[in-house]
């Protein structure tokens, strides 16, 4: 048989070709598709040793107010970031070796402590140990910082809660809700407010731990009496700048909890109107003026403040248009395990001295500011004195009279506040459910708040947040939503 010189020159070139295919296999193609394949897996695994010390970080600083003491808040901080770490990477996670984790709590700037997770991992390799490479080493980096917190709680205590039967569950939650900080280092203080509100608890880092603590305090916490939001968010706004001359450097927190509308205003007797001329309005509900829903002619006042300094205007029940206000009220409320409300002393010849009701027989009508200066006009239309020696002034002798002025001076208070550059001041509201004849005012409490959703909503000012609880159930959803918030913005 005859080779012809192309056919064996044919198969001298096949042999070469699959001597070069397999050299290329054993040394490019197989490590190439190895270091895929491995690779991916390492890829994946360091991804999850990633998500894994974020989680531990992050959840270590949400523990820094576990206990009372840097170093017991260390320890327990370390031991959450420890536990959070092993739930998100079980040792031996895709055949791993044990990872080696460092945990640290360290203050890292004025008022503030951060949280860091390091941890590394030797993950064996598969297809890579054909070319002598068995494992690799994944590594990665966790860290969270929680900035103390300066905040003032300001609860609502008036009537509807305790005829409502929920004075008592807003007290756990409010509880609860304080728990969540951090004693040595959060700065917090309490204040309460019926027609006047009253600084029950002083601000103070040793909120946990001081004789009474602040638990204590609320545990004590009853309801009754009007809504004098305006003086309690102003008394707050003095607290929290006092707070952080004490405490420069921490974020600053007004949260205010209310279940109904603002009907209360604080005056300095110094700018009261005394009803110096006769003139008509409508009853106060008591002889010799019986109808609230009928104009008398009433004479003038010899009222005189004398040594009293300020009181409290009024809305007494929610019934209609023309319901009796009341005054003039101590400003101050009493304890906070009180409910107790009294006329003011040092006056003379007023009629309020024997019955609050009164106080439409002395007063002509609001001045334009309450005590702490807040402005009575304001997005609520003003209901004013349609005739007679007091004409276009803010009447004292109807209820919608007294909400709309004291909504609008709660409102001016709250804007005094996000106003202040310097303090950067985040308002948190929380409303529950309100009654048929008095609902919650929402867009009022976003107000209040600056939340994103408000009818003033100003993008200049620190924007806070507006938390609805439509009845008691939902109440502790809406105090851990704010708490929640508070703590992912201090870190």
């Amino acid at each position: 048989m005859t080779v012809h010189p192309s056919s064996s020159r044919r198969r001298r070139q096949s042999g070469a070709a699959i001597v070069v295919f397999s050299l290329l296999t054993v040394s490019v193609i197989i490590p190439m598709v190895g270091l895929g394949i491995d690779g991916g897996i390492l890829y994946m695994l360091q991804a999850k040793l990633q998500q894994a010390c974020d989680a531990a970080a992050l959840a270590g600083g949400r523990n820094l107010n576990n206990g009372n003491d840097a170093t017991t808040q260390t320890t327990n901080s370390e031991a959450t970031m420890a536990s959070f770490f092993n739930a998100n990477f079980p040792s031996g996670t895709w055949n791993s070796q044990p990872p080696q984790v460092t945990l640290n709590v360290q203050s890292t700037g004025l008022h503030t402590r951060t949280t860091t997770v390091d941890a590394s991992v030797v993950a064996p390799l598969y297809f890579m140990r054909i070319i002598g490479i068995n494992n690799a080493t994944a590594a990665a980096h966790g860290q969270a910082s929680r900035k103390d917190v300066n905040m003032m709680v300001v609860l609502d205590r008036s009537n509807s809660m305790q005829t409502a039967g929920v004075c008592p569950q807003m007290v756990s939650q409010a509880r609860s809700f304080v728990s969540q900080f951090t004693n040595g280092r959060d700065q917090l203080g309490l204040i309460t407010f019926m027609s006047g509100s009253n600084l029950d608890y002083p601000p103070t880092v040793n909120f946990k731990t001081q004789t009474p603590s602040l638990d204590t305090t609320l545990s004590t916490l009853v309801c009754g009496g009007n809504t004098g939001s305006a003086q309690a968010i102003s008394q707050a706004y003095a607290q929290l700048q006092a707070m952080t001359l004490l405490e420069p450097g921490a974020i600053n927190i007004l949260v205010f909890f209310t279940d109904g509308q603002p009907n209360g205003l604080t005056f300095d007797f110094s700018s009261l109107p005394i009803k110096t001329q006769s003139d008509s309005r409508y009853g106060t509900g008591e002889n010799p003026y019986p109808s609230t829903t009928t104009y008398y002619t009433m004479p003038k006042s010899n009222c005189s403040s004398g040594t009293a300094l300020m009181g409290v205007m009024a809305m007494e029940t929610y019934s209609d248009s023309a319901e009796a206000t009341v005054g003039m009220l101590n400003s101050a409320t009493t304890s906070i395990s009180n409910t107790t409300e009294t006329t003011v002393s040092g006056t003379s010849n007023c009629n309020f001295a024997s019955n609050f009701v009164n106080m439409r027989e002395d007063i002509a009508y609001m001045p334009s500011k309450d005590h702490w200066g807040n402005s009575t006009s304001g997005y609520k239309g003003e209901e004013l004195v349609p005739s007679g020696p007091y004409i276009n002034q803010l009447r004292v002798d109807t209820g919608t009279s007294l909400t709309t002025a004291s909504t609008n001076a709660a409102d001016n208070a709250a804007n005094t506040i996000r106003s202040n550059s310097t303090l950067k001041a985040t308002i948190f509201t929380i409303g529950l459910g309100g009654t048929d004849v008095q609902p919650i005012d929402q867009d009022f409490l976003e107000r209040i708040a600056n939340d994103p959703r408000a009818s003033s909503y100003n993008s200049s000012q620190m924007t806070g947040q507006f938390a609805y609880a439509s009845d008691i159930n939902q109440l502790g959803i809406a105090f851990q939503s704010i708490a929640s918030t508070i703590l992912r913005i201090s870190q």
